[in-house]
């Protein structure tokens, strides 16, 4: 198991929120969206931009998400594509 610095939204806490700030000052309406799961893509793409042999599920785990199932489904709702054809695309 790889051990990444700790940042706060990689905590499993979900929680809903209707407004978020994101960088650069634009703010995000959300509905059903959880605020800490666009960060937790984010990292998910650095670490396998950084390790592109880590295991989805280990990429999953250090980013914080609950499970693998729930990672698969965030980052493709997110991005468009599966983690495994982002990889391909680096």
């Amino acid at each position: 198991m790889h051990t990444f610095t700790h940042l706060p939204f990689l905590d499993q806490k979900r929680t809903p929120v209707s407004a978020l700030e994101l960088d650069g000052g634009q703010v995000l309406i959300t509905g059903n969206w959880y605020a800490p799961d666009h960060y937790r893509v984010r990292h998910a793409q650095e670490l396998m931009q950084q390790n592109p042999d880590l295991p989805l599920h280990a990429v999953a785990e250090e980013s914080g998400f609950p499970n693998e199932t729930t990672f698969l489904r965030n980052f493709k709702v997110q991005t468009g594509i599966t983690p495994s054809e982002w990889k391909a695309s680096l």
